[in-house]
């Protein structure tokens, strides 16, 4: 059923993607895109079995695994976002050739591949806070393809995946999940219904 607070609560359009948000010295928007972004959480939740058990029981599941990834269509294809695309990539200058630079792989990962955060920025309805999903220590590490096709832009789909940090493994086991969804509060005074 559609009441008042449905057309409060609606992500609106394909977002905005930031490269380090939040941080003002490196903080970029990433690009247009077309054909949207995509957050992805992929979870692997085990059932813990017992003798006797009917079925899925509360309190016997644990997560084991949980990767959190970032699917962006981008089309405005610059040397750094190729770059950025292509992780373990480096960008030069090519010193024979006047106004053009070369992004070639390093063949490597390295700590300085890893951007410190990757965030896709959306309008709320019913605000005039964006909702805003980050995910941190990220690399682009799906597979790269530029397709040239008559009559159309190229657009890349670029992965961007989460990364966990060994620095936030506890002793107990517990770990910093490194992804997190920054949703605004909806409130009378906010909400406009447009």
């Amino acid at each position: 059923m559609v009441t008042k607070e449905t057309l409060q609560s609606l992500i609106l359009d394909a977002g905005v993607v930031y490269l380090n948000y939040g941080d003002t010295t490196n903080e970029r928007i990433l690009g247009a895109t077309e054909g949207g972004n995509t957050f992805t959480v992929e979870r692997e939740i085990r059932e813990i079995p017992f003798d006797g058990m009917k079925g899925k029981t509360k309190g016997a599941r644990r997560i084991i695994r949980e990767d959190a990834k970032l699917t962006v269509n981008l089309k405005e294809l610059t040397a750094e976002n190729i770059a950025t695309a292509l992780a373990g990539a480096t960008l030069s200058e090519i010193t024979d050739k006047e106004d053009y630079q070369e992004i070639r792989s390093t063949g490597s990962l390295q700590d300085s591949d890893y951007i410190d955060n990757v965030a896709l920025v959306a309008t709320i309805s019913g605000s005039t806070k964006p909702a805003v999903i980050i995910l941190e220590n990220v690399l682009s590490d799906g597979n790269f393809e530029i397709g040239a096709t008559d009559k159309e832009e190229a657009v890349i789909a670029v992965e961007f995946s989460a990364h966990y940090d060994p620095d936030d493994f506890e002793a107990d086991g517990a770990v910093k999940v490194p992804y997190a969804i920054h949703y605004p509060e909806i409130g009378e005074e906010e909400g406009t219904g447009s």
